[in-house]
């Protein structure tokens, strides 16, 4: 358990998504912190660098929320944790279609040439990764994304990589990593 802990956030680091994933609780929430009516005229966007950017329908809505800033943010820390989000900035968008709507979710398209898990290491994954993480569809998500990270390792292991005692995987005949060589670890 603490391996698979310490792997999942050692691959979500790499991947630079460790912030990603408290981020995406902004936008997963967003109905819950504002309530329906707002979110039916205000939609979260992106986050830059703790800057959360949100459209708004008109003008009056973008002045209204601007005013209930302070509310606004303190409800996003209450919600996701302190720091995810440090300022807001709202901007008009004609809207043209319902984007509220669930989007299609997005193939792996380069998955094809890896390795298939097993069911039991499928149902490993699974279910560590739901006794880290208590929301049932982000652990799905994040199970996803660590059988896929598996699947390249194995793949990679496959095609003659080999794995370092940091972790990293590497090319060559030497017994350590290029990084672990500079470093003398």
């Amino acid at each position: 358990m603490e391996k698979i802990s310490r792997f999942l956030d050692e691959s979500l680091k790499k991947a630079g998504l460790g912030g990603r994933i408290k981020e995406s609780k902004v936008f997963q929430y967003w109905p819950g912190i504002v309530g329906p009516s707002v979110a039916a005229k205000a939609k979260p966007r992106a986050i830059r660098q703790g800057v959360l950017l949100v459209e708004t329908t008109s003008a009056a809505w973008s002045n209204q929320l601007t005013l209930l800033k302070p509310q606004l943010l303190e409800a996003i820390r209450q919600a996701v944790g302190p720091g995810i989000v440090k300022e807001i900035k709202f901007q008009i968008t004609a809207w043209k279609e319902d984007r509220s709507a669930p989007r299609e979710e997005k193939k792996f398209s380069s998955l094809g040439g890896l390795p298939e898990l097993g069911a039991g290491e499928k149902k490993i994954i699974g279910r560590e990764i739901a006794a880290l993480i208590g929301d049932p569809e982000l652990a799905d998500t994040v199970s996803r994304f660590m059988e896929i990270l598996k699947r390249r390792k194995d793949a990679q292991l496959a095609s003659g990589f080999r794995e370092c005692s940091c972790g990293s995987l590497y090319q060559g005949a030497e017994q350590r990593c290029p990084i672990c060589r500079i470093q003398k670890k």
